[in-house]
């Protein structure tokens, strides 16, 4: 099993491996192999768990203030 990056661990932790899988159209197998989740797939995961896209990937989505 991967080390999962804090985000995907509450990400999993609220829906599942297989409610995440079949909201994206995708095998529980391959959710479960992600270290984080994959950029294409941030959206989708923040509509269905409520989670901010910021807080699933702060890579991608800085604040304000580290941006400044």
């Amino acid at each position: 099993m991967p080390a999962y990056d804090p985000p995907l661990t509450k990400v999993l932790k609220k829906v599942g491996p297989s409610r995440l899988a079949d909201h994206l159209g995708i095998v529980p197998s391959a959710v479960t192999q992600w270290r984080r989740v994959p950029a294409r797939h941030v959206p989708r995961v923040a509509a269905l768990t409520g989670i901010s896209e910021r807080e699933i990937r702060p890579d991608m989505y800085p604040s304000i203030e580290s941006v400044s």
